[in-house]
């Protein structure tokens, strides 16, 4: 088996195991109707990330539209499962309380690999709780980032009483690759405030 046979089936096996591990943890919630009960590397919405990361290592990333809310991404060698992680929580917030959480897994200038996976999650998630209300965006969406309108993104959620569950892939432009962004799928929990902020204000 060459190196690159090895690299693709180890790649391969790491995403079964992430959807399995989703798909796992996501039957124990099959009942619940909050967002809360969900949980992103053991963390959820409404968590203060002081509780697994210190304030030094919480760097503010502000939206282009507003100062509202502030974002902080991170890799770490203790996620099991997603490649990077991103809190978002309120500007000036001393507790760090988290209204949106995020795990993106890398599909490397390969969208339709994650356009894909991200529809057998999604059957999976439908399954688990068919009462909850779709949203679904069947259409390409510009991202608010990258300002030469060359990225785009999908997005397709299931609404809670308090928030959303969903998945989204993204597909950056080159302009964006360059400055180190990747495709992904990111399986993300908001709150309801935080998805009208996202919606309304963050890119404006």
């Amino acid at each position: 088996m060459t190196h690159l046979e090895l690299s693709e089936k180890v790649f391969v096996m790491k995403i079964f195991l992430t959807v399995l591990t989703l798909i796992i943890g996501l039957q124990s919630w099959a009942n619940s109707e909050t967002i809360k009960d969900f949980e992103i590397e053991g963390m959820s919405v409404g968590d203060s990330i002081l509780d697994y990361f210190s304030e030094d290592q919480i760097k503010k990333n502000f939206y282009s539209g507003s100062k509202k809310f502030v974002f902080s991404d991170h890799k770490s060698s203790k996620f099991k499962i997603y490649d990077d992680v991103q809190f978002n929580f309120k500007n000036n917030d001393k507790k760090f309380i988290i209204h949106e959480l995020n795990g993106g897994i890398f599909f490397p200038r390969n969208v339709e690999a994650c356009y894909k996976k991200r529809d057998e999650v999604l059957i999976d998630i439908e399954n688990l709780f068919p009462n909850a209300e779709k949203d679904f965006g069947n259409e390409l969406f510009e991202h608010g980032m990258d300002k030469t309108g060359k990225s785009f993104y999908t997005y397709h959620a299931f609404n809670l009483i308090d928030g959303s569950i969903g998945v989204q892939c993204t597909d950056w432009g080159k302009n964006m690759e360059k400055n180190g962004m990747i495709d992904a799928m990111y399986i993300f929990i908001e709150t309801k405030e935080f998805g009208e902020f996202l919606k309304n204000e963050a890119y404006k």
